[in-house]
């Protein structure tokens, strides 16, 4: 009967939470290690070169893209969505959040730093 007199924790609030999961996305990002140089930028002029360079920028990339489809997309449409639904425009546009929505021939990598920063500097302007 004590336990139903306890003070439940609060939600975090929709500020909280934009903040929250940018810190999440600065995270994964912190995980998968610095970008490495464009799969384009290798002057060493040799064909071992740049495979090494191209090899590693898409594998880098690769990585990124199906962690953030399996566990962030989801999580920031929805708050995207609230974020507009309470007012707040994220100037995040729908295809650089979600990589489905762009058609077959543009780029599909996601730039998670963008919307990282984007999400915390909303959260800075909420009150």
């Amino acid at each position: 009967m004590l336990n139903n007199l306890a003070a439940k924790p609060a939600e975090p609030t929709l500020k909280q939470r934009t903040a929250q999961l940018a810190d999440d996305l600065f995270a994964l990002l912190k995980r998968q290690g610095p970008e490495p140089p464009h799969a384009l930028s290798d002057r060493s002029g040799t064909i071992d070169g740049q495979k090494r360079t191209f090899n590693a920028y898409f594998d880098w990339q690769n990585r990124i893209y199906y962690q953030y489809m399996a566990f962030f997309r989801d999580r920031v449409v929805k708050l995207d969505y609230e974020l507009a639904a309470a007012g707040v425009m994220t100037k995040l546009t729908r295809p650089e959040i979600d990589p489905v929505q762009m058609g077959p021939m543009e780029n599909h990598d996601i730039d998670v730093k963008n919307i990282a920063e984007t999400l915390l500097l909303t959260a800075s302007h909420m009150s």
